[in-house]
C-alpha cells in the first residue's frame, strides 16, 4: 500500500466512521445488560481523534440499558448517535438509586450532538405507574438533554415513559423533528416534551400521544417555535405551569402554529400558580385545528384550583389566531386571569369553534373571562367578556 493511500485512509478515519456498540461488547439480546459497552463506546468517541464520529445502535437488535449519562465536553465538535436498534429500560428500581430516579438516558454538556434513527426507546413505564401512582415517588424520563447546544434530534420513537418522554434543560439552539412519543392517555404525568431554560428551540413534524401535556413549557424559555405537531391523547400544549413555590417566571417568544389536537383535555393553554412572579409574554397560537378537544382555549392563573390574592405571573401579549374545530366542553374559551394583575393584550382573531357531535343536541358554546383585557375579532363563540 503506497503512502498516498495510507494518508487517504487516515483522513477518512479522522473525519469519522460509525462505531457500533457491538464492537465494545454489547450483546443486543434484550436480556443482557449492555450499559458498560455503551459507556466504553462513548468514551472512545468522545475522547477520540475522529472529527465527526458516529455511535451506532444497529438495527435488528434490542439493547437492555440501565440509567446512563453520556457526558461531555467531547473533543469532536460534532457527534452523531445513530439509534436504529431498540433500547429497553431496566425495570430494576434499585439501578436508578445510583444516578437518581429522574432520567433514564441523559446527554450532559455535549455540544454539536446529532441523534437520529428509526429505533424505539421503551421506558417500560407500566411498572412505574403501578408502583408510583400520582407522582408519589420519583419516576424517570426516557431522554434528557442537559446543557447541550446546537442539538438535533430526529426520527426517534419513544414508548411508555415512566414520566415525561423528553426533558430539555439549559439548551441553546436545538431542533426536534419527526418524533413519535407515545403512552396511554390515562398514564399520569407522561408529558411528551418538557423544557426549562431553553433558547432558540424548534419542535416540528411530530406526533405526541401521552397522558399529560404533549409539550410543557416552563420558565426561562425564549424563542420557541412549535409547528406541525399532532397532539392527542394528552393535555395539549401548555405554557406552564409557572410560578410554583413563588418562582419568578420568564417566558418570552413562544410560537405555536399548524398544530392539530385530537381528544385532548386541553388544547392551547397557559397555566400559572398564584403567588409567583415574573412574566409570560409574546405568545402566539395560530392555525390550530381542534377535534373534540376539551378546554380548547384556556388561560388558568389559579392552577391547580388555588384562589389566592397576592403577587402573580404577569401574562401579556397573547394571540389566539385562526383556531377552528370542535369542543366537547361548552366553555370553549376560558380566560381566568390574576385578580391582582389581570391579563393584558389578549387577542382573539378568526376563531371558529363549534360543538362536538359528542355534545348534547342544541349545545351552545360560550366564552367566559375574568380580569382579561384585550380584543376579539371574528370570534365564535363571541368573547364579549373581554375587558378593554
Amino acid at each position: 500500500m503506497d503512502l498516498y493511500t495510507i494518508f487517504l485512509l487516515m483522513c477518512m478515519f479522522a473525519i469519522g466512521s460509525a462505531r457500533s456498540v457491538e464492537e465494545f461488547g454489547a450483546v443486543g439480546d434484550g436480556i443482557t445488560d449492555d450499559t458498560n459497552a455503551f459507556l466504553k463506546t462513548w468514551d472512545a468517541i468522545c475522547n477520540g481523534v475522529q472529527t465527526i464520529p458516529t455511535l451506532e445502535f444497529p438495527a435488528g437488535k434490542t439493547f437492555l440499558m440501565n440509567p446512563i449519562t453520556f457526558s461531555g465536553p467531547c473533543k469532536p465538535k460534532t457527534i452523531t448517535v445513530l439509534i436504529n436498534g431498540n433500547l429497553v429500560a431496566t425495570t430494576n428500581f434499585e439501578a436508578y438509586n445510583v444516578t437518581g430516579r429522574d432520567r433514564w438516558i441523559s446527554f450532559y454538556n455535549v455540544n454539536g450532538l446529532r441523534v437520529y434513527g428509526t429505533g424505539q426507546l421503551d421506558g417500560r413505564g407500566k411498572v412505574w405507574w403501578t408502583a408510583c401512582p400520582e407522582g408519589r415517588c420519583p419516576r424517570p424520563s426516557i431522554l434528557a438533554f442537559i446543557g447541550c447546544n446546537n442539538l438535533l434530534v430526529k426520527g426517534l420513537r419513544t414508548l411508555n415513559s415512566p414520566r415525561n418522554h423528553i426533558s430539555i434543560v439549559g439548551v441553546r439552539k436545538a431542533l426536534f423533528s419527526s418524533l413519535h412519543l407515545k403512552a396511554p392517555g390515562d398514564s399520569v404525568n407522561t408529558d411528551g416534551i418538557v423544557m426549562y431554560d431553553a433558547t432558540n428551540v424548534r419542535i416540528e413534524d411530530s406526533t405526541i400521544e401521552t397522558g399529560d401535556d404533549c409539550i410543557g413549557i416552563t420558565s426561562k424559555v425564549t424563542t420557541l417555535n412549535i409547528t406541525r405537531v399532532n397532539c392527542g391523547p394528552g393535555h395539549g400544549i401548555s405554557v406552564g405551569s409557572l410560578g410554583g413555590g413563588g418562582e419568578i417566571a420568564l417566558v418570552d417568544g413562544v410560537y405555536v402554529s399548524h398544530c392539530n389536537f385530537t381528544g385532548t383535555l386541553n388544547a392551547v393553554r397557559i397555566k400559572t400558580f398564584p403567588g409567583g412572579g415574573g412574566y409570560a409574554k409574546n405568545i402566539w397560537f395560530t392555525d390550530i385545528e381542534l377535534h373534540d378537544s376539551d378546554n380548547p382555549i384556556f388561560i388558568d392563573q389559579f392552577y391547580p384550583k388555588f384562589f389566592l390574592d397576592g403577587p402573580d405571573v404577569k401574562i401579556s401579549d397573547v394571540h389566539f389566531t385562526r383556531i377552528k374545530g370542535t369542543s366537547i366542553r361548552e366553555t370553549a374559551i376560558n380566560l381566568q386571569c390574576s385578580r391582582a394583575l389581570g391579563c393584558h393584550g389578549i387577542y382573539l382573531t378568526d376563531i371558529n369553534i363549534t360543538p362536538s357531535k359528542k355534545n348534547p343536541p342544541r349545545s351552545k358554546l360560550t366564552a367566559i373571562c375574568s380580569n382579561a383585557h384585550g380584543k376579539a375579532l371574528r370570534t365564535s363563540p363571541a368573547a364579549t367578556c373581554l375587558l378593554p
